[in-house]
């Protein structure tokens, strides 16, 4: 909790640090604009809990071939909401890698195969996916709001939420364990560094989902 917290002050310091530099007013939003970038916060935050969750619940080859049915499922919520046009292309793909996921999951040449312990194990394999729909949501909120705001409120946004967010959690962890963790200087570094790096990924993110399909910059991203 202290280190995700750590990462996402700094990933906020950052936001400012370039609304402050660029002169951007981080007030104004178009119509309607504040309210679906907390809305995308909220997706993110959620996508991002629900990823550490199921991590820690089913193996990382399988998570990570759940995962890759993120730009599926962008390309669904984006035809659905945003009425974007899908080509037989992106179908096809979106077929091939469904069921290339289905094969990954539930391979039935494994000798230890099992249907009883799959399906046990339904319910596990739902968090993954929640992760991939909340993560798919986010974007799909982000190339809703198109050009009409700056690609940092985005991240900025995202930011200042997960740090209200991660507070509330960080005094859990206190009242539990009496202390905070102690890192040496090697893991606050690598600290940082996923702040900066992690908040680079958010505005370039941004900004090409202002520039192209929810579902094409997914599938780039999950490629």
């Amino acid at each position: 909790s202290s280190a995700a917290s750590d990462v996402y002050n700094r990933q906020v310091i950052l936001n400012f640090l370039f609304c402050y530099f660029a002169r951007i007013d981080i007030l104004a939003s178009p119509e309607g604009g504040a309210k679906t970038l907390f809305l995308r916060s909220l997706a993110g935050i959620g996508a991002l809990l629900t990823y550490f969750t199921s991590i820690y619940l089913l193996p990382t080859s399988v998570v990570s071939a759940i995962l890759k049915l993120n730009p599926l499922l962008t390309s669904l919520f984006s035809l659905l909401i945003l009425k974007e046009e899908v080509s037989q292309i992106e179908v096809w793909g979106m077929v091939i890698g469904f069921g290339g996921v289905i094969l990954i999951i539930f391979n039935p040449t494994k000798g230890d195969f099992n249907w009883e312990k799959y399906r046990s194990q339904l319910i596990t394999f739902c968090v993954p996916l929640l992760s991939a729909c909340l993560q798919s949501t986010a974007a799909v909120l982000i190339r809703a709001l198109g050009q009409t705001f700056h690609y940092i409120m985005s991240p900025l946004y995202l930011g200042l939420s997960s740090t209200m967010f991660s507070f509330p959690a960080v005094l859990a962890y206190l009242s539990y364990y009496g202390t905070m963790a102690k890192y040496d200087t090697t893991v606050w570094v690598l600290l940082i560094l996923i702040g900066i790096f992690g908040w680079l990924g958010q505005v370039f993110g941004s900004i090409a989902l202002q520039l192209e399909k929810a579902g094409r910059v997914q599938a780039i991203n999950f490629d």
